[in-house]
C-alpha cells in the first residue's frame, strides 16, 4: 500500500508517518509539504490513499483535491484538517474526498480509512466531526462588514467558480464581480485568491 501525505506542517507530518509506519505496518508513505510537489509526483508515486489538508502554502486543498481526483480516480483520499465546518465537510464530499478527519483522529479511524472501499463505502466523517454545528462567525462578518452579496460571491469562489461564471449565476456584469472580489481583498487584507480561501476556512466566515 502507498500512503501519501499532503501537509505543510513537517512536525506534523512526520508524526503521522511514524505513526501510519508502526500501527499499520506501511513502508511506502511518502510526506508531501506542498500541494504543487504533490500533484507532480502523484502519478509516480500512486498513492492507495491520500491524507490531505486543507491550508497549504501554496495552494488550497480544495483546488489539490480536485487535481488528485482528476488524476488518480481509485485512490482513496481523506482530508485532514482542524476546520471543522459543515460546508468544507459537504465541499471536501462534493469534490471527490472519501472521507474527512480532524487532525485529533485517533490510529483506528486512520486505519479504518485505509480500508474504504470507494465503490460500496459511504462518505465517511470523523467521530468528533458528527455533532458539530454549522457556524458562522457573525461577529468576524460584522467587524469586517462583509455584505451579503459579498459572501455569495465568495462562497462561489470556494466552490471554485472563475469570475465569468460567478458574474453569470448573480446576474451580474463581471466589472462587479471584480469590484466586489476587490474589495473583499483589501477587507481581509489578503492580496491572491489562494490567501482569502485560507482566510475564509480559518475564520469560517461563509460558512
Amino acid at each position: 500500500m502507498n500512503i501519501a501525505i499532503i501537509e505543510d506542517q513537517e512536525l506534523f507530518a512526520k508524526g503521522l508517518k511514524s505513526l501510519l509506519s508502526e500501527n499499520l505496518k506501511v513502508k511506502n508513505i511518502i510526506c508531501f509539504f506542498t500541494g504543487q510537489d504533490a500533484l507532480r509526483s502523484i502519478c509516480s508515486f500512486k498513492p492507495d490513499v491520500v491524507f490531505l489538508d486543507l491550508n497549504l502554502p501554496d495552494s488550497t486543498g480544495i483546488d489539490i483535491l480536485k487535481e488528485l481526483r482528476s488524476k488518480n480516480s481509485k485512490a482513496i483520499i481523506s482530508i485532514l484538517s482542524m476546520y471543522k465546518d459543515n460546508y468544507v465537510i459537504t465541499l471536501a464530499k462534493k469534490l471527490g474526498a472519501n472521507a474527512y478527519l480532524s487532525k485529533d483522529a485517533e490510529i483506528d479511524e486512520l486505519s479504518l480509512i485505509t480500508k474504504i472501499d470507494i465503490e460500496k463505502d459511504k462518505f465517511y466523517i470523523g467521530k468528533d466531526l458528527l455533532e458539530k454545528e454549522n457556524n458562522i462567525d457573525e461577529d468576524l462578518s460584522k467587524r469586517l462588514k462583509i455584505t451579503d452579496r459579498e459572501k455569495q460571491i465568495l462562497k462561489y469562489i470556494v466552490d471554485g467558480h472563475n469570475m465569468q461564471a460567478i458574474s453569470e449565476k448573480l446576474l451580474i456584469s463581471l466589472h462587479t464581480v471584480k469590484s466586489h472580489l476587490k474589495n473583499i481583498k483589501k477587507k481581509l487584507n489578503v492580496s491572491t485568491t489562494p490567501e482569502l480561501i485560507s482566510f475564509i476556512f480559518r475564520n469560517k466566515i461563509i460558512m
